[in-house]
């Protein structure tokens, strides 16, 4: 959590500290997920272009046929092989940002339930309310993993 000590104490709300301890963890994320869909667009275009050198295989001398038809499977394996590798990256960011959000909200969480009243403490067991706050910080993560692939792909 390389910027959470920075707003720990600050004045801001738990979402709008979040937010800004991990703004470059989402921007990554987003341009990296823009280079997904760049390759994924960019597919159709490069199958076209087998298309074509098969529709031409008996029109252009023999040595031009080979190295056009491996320099195009060559742009093909290159463009899947770096879509693949930037979508797992994507999704470990998400992931870690995900976690990191989990373990700031769990650490916020536990550090006001510290500072209940003893009457409170009484209506309420410790295991209850590190249950309930588990169970809240696995929601946010699922919530991170939910929208911000959507506020990427957008």
């Amino acid at each position: 959590m390389p910027h959470w000590q920075q707003y720990k104490g600050s004045k801001y709300r738990v979402l709008r500290t979040i937010f800004r301890c991990y703004i470059s963890t989402v921007l990554t994320t987003c341009m990296l997920k823009f280079f997904c869909v760049v390759g994924e667009l960019v597919t159709p275009f490069i199958l076209q272009q087998i298309i074509d050198y098969l529709d031409t295989y008996h029109t252009e001398p023999l040595q031009d046929k080979i190295v056009h038809g491996f320099v195009i499977l060559a742009c093909l394996g290159a463009v899947k092989l770096t879509t693949s590798l930037v979508s797992q990256r994507v999704d470990m960011e998400q992931h870690v940002c995900g976690v990191q959000s989990m373990i700031g909200l769990g650490s916020i969480i536990y550090k006001k339930s510290l500072r209940l009243s003893n009457s409170s403490c009484k209506a309420f067991t410790q295991g209850k309310v590190l249950n309930l706050l588990q169970v809240d910080c696995m929601k946010a993560v699922s919530y991170t993993h939910l929208t911000l692939p959507t506020i990427c792909s957008v």
